[in-house]
């Protein structure tokens, strides 16, 4: 084997290596991405919960004394 081929073949390899490197580097970050898209959601829908929870205590605290029994005694 001469000179040349092993220059061309550490080439290779290093091109090899490189390209290796970047794939990982970018699956690692898809897959980052993904999980941060689901925690977003999970906090989203917990967001929203809260909203509406939030919305029907205002609303039971600004109602009149008979709708505010009735209405606790529905959530029990």
């Amino acid at each position: 084997m001469g000179v040349f081929e092993m220059v061309v073949i550490i080439v290779v390899i290093g091109c090899l290596t490189s390209s290796f490197d970047n794939y990982i580097k970018h699956r690692n970050k898809t897959l980052k991405n993904q999980a941060q898209d689901a925690d977003i959601q999970k906090m989203q829908t917990e967001i929203d919960r809260l909203t509406e929870r939030v919305r029907v205590l205002e609303r039971l605290a600004t109602d009149d004394e008979k709708r505010l029994r009735d209405e606790f005694r529905r959530m029990a």
